[in-house]
C-alpha cells in the first residue's frame, strides 16, 4: 500500500502551465461576458421587439420593446409558452412554424397577437433559429408593431370601398384627365353617352373624342382655370354621341397639380323641360295678357254706353218731369248704378285673381272719409226709411296713412249690403281705435244692421266668391256674390282681418281691423295735393275754350250737354287724336278733355305729340284730362306717363267735371255746380 503521508509533487513547469490555462480561461470568460453585455444591451435597447424561445416554444427571454407593445412584464412572459401570445386563429400556424424555423428556414410574416388587455394587435415577425448550446437550437423573433398601419390600411380600404360605391351610384360620367387633356380613367353608367368604350378611351386625348374644336378649346380652358384657381369650374356643351346630339353640363375639379376630375351630366331632358316651361310660361303670360286686354276692352265697351245712360239720366232728372217720368228716370239711374257696381266687382275680382291688386299709401282725412261714405249711401237708406248713424270714438285721429280708395270701397260694400238686406230699423257705422303704436294705429270698424241675418248653415258661404246666403235672397236682392270676397281680399292685403256675427231675423254685425300709419310732416297727401305741371289759366272775365276729343256720338252729346249746364259754351269737337292735334295747332284752348281709345290715333299718342309740340315751339302747357272707360289698375299711371294732367273714369260724374274746372281753369263755372246724385 502506498504511504498516505506521501506528498504529491508537481513540477514548477506544470504549475505555470496550469496558471496560464486558468488565465486564458478567465480572459475568454471576460471576453464572453463583455460580448454578452453588449448583446444584452442591444437586445434591451432595440426599438424592435425581440423574443427568444426554445424548441418547445417556451419563452426564454424578451426585451422591453416587445413587452411594452404587448403590455406584459418580462416576468409575466418568461417561462410561458409562446401560444399565450398567439391569436386563437393562428395557434396551429405557430406550431408548424417552429419546426420549419428549427430546420433552418427564416420566416417573415404578419400575425395577429393578443395584448394583455385583450386587444388585438398586428405584428410583422422575422423568425430564425438561434443556438442555445452546441447541441441545442432555439428561435429568436424580431417583431414590429404594425397595428396602426393595419388600421390605416383598413380605413383606406373602407374609404376606397365607400368612394367606389359612391362613384358607382353617381349617374354622371366621370373622367380623370391630365393637364394636357389625356384620359387617365373613365367611368360611365351609360356607354351610349361615350364615343368609345371606357377601357378604349384611356390613353387617348380630347382631340380623339370626336368633339369639335370649339368644345375642346372650351374644356381645356376650364381645366386650366380649375388647376390655376383651385376651384371647381362649370360649363355646358353639346356633343354628338351614339345616343344622338346631347347637351352636357361639365364640372371640372382640380385633382392634384396636373390632373382634373371632370363630372359630366346629360342635361338634354332638363334643357328641353326648361324650354317647354319657358314656352308654357310665355303662353300663360300671353293668356294672362289676353285676359287683361279682354277686361280692359270689356270695361271700355260697357262703360262707354253706360256713361251715356247714367249721364243722360242725370241730365234728364235736372229737367222738369211729370211724376211718372221722374220715377222712370230715377229707376234708370238706379239700374245703371247697380250695373256699374256689378262691373266694378267683376273687374276688381279679376285683378285680385291675377295678383295685380295694388295699394296706395297716402295721407287722408279719416273723419271726412267716413262721413263721405255715409253721404253716398244716405239717399239709399232714406228711400228705405232706415236710420243711418255714425259713431266715432273721441280718440280717433284726424288723419292717417293708408289707401283711402280701397278703405272706402270696403265701407261702401258693407254699408250697401247692410242697407240692401235690411227692410226696417237701422244701420250704424262705428269706428274706434283699438291700439296705438309709435307709427301706427289699429282701427276697429263695424257695420251693424237690423236685417235678415245669416243662418248658421250658410255662414261658411260668406267671404267666398260667387256665393250667396240663399237663392231666394239672390233673387230678391241681386248681386254678384263677389262683394264680401273682395272685401276680405282688400282687408287682408292691407294687413288686417275681417269677420261677422249674425242672428237670423235680428241682424248682423260685420267688422274689420286694419293697421293705418300715422302721418308726419313729410307725408304727402296725394288726394289733396296737386303734383301736375303748372297750367296757364284763362284771364278772369273770359269764358274758357275747351276741346272735347271723343269718337262716340252719344258721349259727345252727353259731354256737350254737361258742359253747357256748367256754363261752358265754347267747346270744339275732335273725333280722334289727329283731329285734336290739328285743332290745337290752329286754336288756343284752356282745357282738353281727351278720350283714350279712338280710331286713327288714340289719346295717349295724341297727348305725347301735343307735349312734344309744346316743347319744340315753347308754347304754354295745355291741361289735358283723360276721359276713359278703362278702369283697370295702372290706367291712371299710363295716362300720366303719356303726359296727361289728370284722369277721370267713365261714367263721368258732373261733380268731378266741376272739380276739374276749378282745378285747371282756376275759376268756377258761371252756373251752379250740379249735385253728384
Amino acid at each position: 500500500m502506498p504511504d498516505k503521508s506521501q506528498t504529491f509533487q508537481v513540477s514548477e513547469s506544470e504549475t505555470e502551465q496550469l496558471r496560464a490555462r486558468i488565465r486564458a480561461l478567465e480572459e475568454r470568460l471576460a471576453t464572453t461576458e463583455a460580448q454578452y453585455e453588449r448583446y444584452r444591451k442591444l437586445f434591451e435597447l432595440s426599438p424592435s421587439g425581440m423574443l427568444l424561445e426554445d424548441a418547445n416554444g417556451t419563452i426564454l427571454d424578451v426585451n422591453t420593446a416587445h413587452c411594452e407593445t404587448l403590455g406584459f412584464t418580462r416576468d409575466e412572459l418568461i417561462g410561458k409558452n409562446i401560444r399565450i401570445l398567439a391569436h386563437s386563429e393562428v395557434v396551429s400556424f405557430v406550431s408548424g412554424n417552429i419546426q420549419r424555423i428549427l430546420s433552418g428556414e427564416v420566416l417573415n410574416h404578419t400575425v395577429r397577437t393578443n395584448r394583455k388587455d385583450g386587444q388585438l394587435c398586428y405584428m410583422v415577425l422575422n423568425e430564425s433559429r438561434f443556438p442555445l448550446s452546441p447541441t441545442e437550437w432555439g428561435i429568436v423573433v424580431v417583431s414590429m408593431d404594425v397595428t396602426d398601419l393595419k388600421r390605416a390600411e383598413a380605413a383606406l380600404l373602407a374609404n376606397e370601398e365607400r368612394n367606389g360605391a359612391m362613384i358607382r351610384a353617381v349617374p354622371d360620367i366621370l373622367f380623370r384627365l391630365s393637364r394636357d387633356g389625356v384620359y387617365l380613367d373613365v367611368k360611365s353608367p351609360n356607354p351610349h353617352l361615350l364615343f368609345l368604350p371606357p377601357a378604349e378611351m384611356i390613353g387617348k386625348s380630347l382631340t380623339d373624342s370626336g368633339m369639335d374644336d370649339e368644345t375642346i378649346s372650351l374644356m381645356l380652358g376650364k381645366m386650366e382655370e380649375a388647376l390655376s384657381s383651385g376651384e371647381v369650374q362649370t360649363t355646358e356643351f353639346e356633343h354628338v354621341v351614339p345616343a344622338g346630339r346631347r347637351v352636357f353640363e361639365a364640372r371640372v375639379a382640380p385633382c392634384g397639380r396636373s390632373e382634373v376630375l371632370v363630372m359630366v351630366r346629360d342635361i338634354t331632358q332638363r334643357r328641353k323641360a326648361e324650354h317647354d316651361l319657358r314656352e308654357a310660361l310665355a303662353a300663360a303670360e300671353a293668356a294672362s295678357q289676353a285676359k287683361a286686354d279682354f277686361l280692359a276692352n270689356m270695361s271700355h265697351e260697357i262703360r262707354t254706353p253706360l256713361n251715356a245712360v247714367i249721364g243722360m239720366t242725370e241730365l234728364l232728372l235736372d229737367t222738369p218731369l211729370a211724376g211718372d217720368q221722374a220715377e222712370f228716370a230715377r229707376t234708370i239711374r238706379t239700374a245703371g248704378a247697380g250695373l256699374m257696381e256689378i262691373i266694378n266687382d267683376i273687374l276688381d275680382f279679376s285683378k285680385i285673381e291675377a295678383g295685380k291688386l295694388s295699394l296706395e299709401s297716402v295721407s287722408f282725412d279719416l273723419s271726412q272719409l267716413f262721413s263721405g261714405v255715409l253721404d253716398i249711401v244716405r239717399g239709399y237708406a232714406r228711400e228705405k226709411h232706415l236710420k243711418l248713424t255714425l259713431n266715432a270714438s273721441p280718440d280717433l285721429p284726424q288723419r292717417a296713412v293708408g289707401d283711402p280708395a280701397r278703405l272706402r270701397q270696403v265701407l261702401l260694400n258693407l254699408l250697401s249690403n247692410a242697407i240692401k238686406f235690411t227692410e226696417s230699423g237701422s244701420v250704424s257705422l262705428s269706428v274706434s281705435v283699438e291700439e296705438k303704436e309709435e307709427h301706427r294705429i289699429w282701427l276697429l270698424v263695424a257695420v251693424k244692421d237690423t236685417g235678415i241675418g245669416v243662418p248658421d248653415e250658410k255662414r261658411s258661404l260668406l267671404f267666398q266668391p260667387f256665393s250667396q246666403v240663399e237663392s231666394s235672397a239672390t233673387r230678391k236682392y241681386g248681386g254678384t256674390g263677389l262683394g264680401l270676397a273682395i272685401c276680405r281680399e282688400l282687408i287682408e292685403a292691407m294687413g288686417g282681418r275681417i269677420g261677422f256675427e249674425s242672428e237670423v231675423d235680428r241682424g248682423s254685425r260685420f267688422w274689420f281691423e286694419i293697421p293705418l300709419g300715422t302721418p308726419d310732416a313729410q307725408t304727402v297727401n296725394h288726394e289733396e295735393s296737386n303734383s301736375f305741371s303748372v297750367v296757364r289759366l284763362p284771364p278772369r272775365g273770359t269764358e274758357p275754350r275747351i276741346l272735347l276729343v271723343e269718337d262716340n256720338l252719344t258721349n259727345q252729346r252727353l259731354m256737350i250737354y254737361l258742359l253747357r249746364k256748367l256754363g261752358v259754351t265754347l267747346c270744339d269737337l275732335a273725333v280722334n287724336g289727329e283731329e285734336a292735334i290739328r285743332s290745337i295747332e290752329s286754336q288756343e284752348y284752356d282745357l282738353v278733355l281727351m278720350d283714350c281709345q279712338m280710331p286713327v290715333m288714340d289719346g295717349y299718342e295724341a297727348t305725347r305729340r301735343i307735349r312734344a309740340h309744346e316743347q319744340a315751339h315753347a308754347t304754354g302747357h295745355i291741361p289735358i284730362v283723360a276721359l276713359t272707360a278703362h278702369a283697370l289698375d295702372g290706367e291712371r299711371e299710363r295716362c300720366l306717363e303719356a303726359g296727361m294732367d289728370d284722369y277721370v273714369p267713365k261714367p263721368v260724374r258732373p261733380a268731378r267735371i266741376a272739380e276739374i274746372f276749378k282745378l285747371y281753369l282756376g275759376i268756377p263755372p258761371e252756373s251752379a255746380t250740379p249735385a253728384d246724385t
